[in-house]
């Protein structure tokens, strides 16, 4: 028997902490945007503007998984329109389903979307990693619920994925990148020696939970002062600081300083975890010079490697300070689904088809899904065992 049950308050996502962190811990390539804390963060910040819909699914009595989503407003050339998506918002890289059985969980989820009321004119589905998690379980769960499902590219992600040794990766970067990178470090650090300070706090676990605010505010104040991509809009800062206080007690912060003497020059913060660094946003000090992100990030990355990190991802918000530093490149992927009964989806799902038809829309593509691996050879970073197969009989959706 299967069953899907829906929390609809921010405010009662509490009572399921221990169901959530359970699941979390059996997803395969977790994020730091798939935990509780994440979520109730959000929630606090658009609670007022979203509806929560995050799906419990259960087989007979006992759950396997849970698909966090929200219906938000999203402006449209037709104007505003609802749609169902994941809570990210440009934070992470990466989202999708929690628990070991992603394929039955999604299945079911859609199903449940397709057959219940709907308060939406989109399914859109954003940032799945159709490439390597996700190996087509998204498009499979939305078709086979009667969904009809366009895909499309959504972000290009640097990543950095490191080998035995240093020289091996340098030897990867363009050449003229290097240079680049090496004249930086001559032009920053011509008055004082640089330094890179980073913190990463042990959690509750080691009794280490120091806020480390002082290090932090200047982060944001930098962030709400730039200009341009690096530049963080209030919300979004003010939302990072809500959720600093549960990622240190997580164990989950890597905060960055580039200092040049006692002058700090530049921050980078984002998550680590079993070997793996999400970067959410990288900034430089109103004053500094503007190679300040490179030589920045270029610090960052040897010290991730002498700290024994496998890889390092920079999430949307701060992709271009990635820029020439990744060796590999993955992208995320969006599934959208327009309600058959809805005149104003109807008509952006016409103009999506002429697009696709003419050529038009350099995103329009299938995602090129990488051989899955036996569980005897390793998959690289932040490995887990393959998610196990769940089948659930088939079920036609209601129209």
């Amino acid at each position: 028997m299967i069953h899907v049950a829906e929390i609809n308050d921010f405010r009662k996502l509490p009572a399921f902490r221990a169901l959530w962190e359970d699941l979390w811990d059996r997803t395969p390539r977790p994020t730091f945007f798939q935990q509780l804390a994440w979520l109730e963060a959000y929630g606090q910040r658009v609670g007022r503007e979203q509806r929560l819909r995050a799906l419990i699914v259960s087989v007979a009595g006992r759950p396997i998984g849970i698909v966090p989503l929200v219906v938000k407003l999203v402006p449209s050339r037709l104007g505003t329109i609802r749609a169902v998506t994941y809570p990210v918002d440009s934070w992470g890289a990466f989202f999708g389903p929690l628990g070991p059985h992603p394929a039955a969980t999604l299945a079911a989820a859609m199903r449940h979307l397709a057959q219940t009321r709907r308060d939406w004119d989109l399914i859109d589905l954003r940032y799945v990693d159709a490439e390597v998690t996700d190996c087509g379980r998204t498009r499979n769960a939305m078709r086979g619920a009667g969904l009809q499902t366009y895909c499309r590219r959504w972000y290009r992600t640097p990543i950095v994925e490191f080998g035995p040794d240093w020289e091996g990766y340098w030897g990867q970067l363009d050449e003229s990148f290097r240079r680049r990178f090496e004249r930086a470090e001559r032009t920053v650090a011509r008055a004082t020696r640089l330094s890179l300070e980073r913190w990463r706090p042990g959690g509750t676990l080691s009794g280490d939970t120091d806020r480390r605010w002082e290090l932090l505010e200047p982060c944001l104040a930098a962030a709400q002062s730039q200009a341009g991509r690096l530049a963080l809009s209030p919300q979004r800062t003010a939302l990072l600081r809500d959720l600093h206080p549960a990622a240190v007690d997580a164990g989950w912060v890597d905060l960055s300083v580039l200092k040049a003497g006692p002058t700090v020059l530049g921050h980078a913060y984002g998550f680590h975890h079993g070997g793996v660094v999400e970067l959410v946003h990288v900034n430089v000090a109103p004053g500094a010079p503007p190679e300040t992100v490179l030589v920045l990030v270029g610090r960052l990355v040897r010290d991730s490697f002498e700290r024994g990190d496998q890889q390092i991802i920079f999430g949307p918000l701060c992709s271009t300070a990635g820029t020439g530093w990744g060796n590999a490149t993955r992208y995320s992927y969006r599934y959208t689904h327009f309600a058959r009964a809805g005149a104003c989806a109807q008509v952006l799902r016409l103009n999506h088809c002429v697009r696709r038809w003419l050529h038009l829309d350099p995103t329009v593509a299938e995602p090129v899904i990488r051989p899955r691996r036996t569980s005897g050879s390793p998959e690289g970073p932040s490995h887990r065992e393959s998610p196990q197969t769940l089948r659930l009989p088939a079920r036609t959706a209601s129209p």
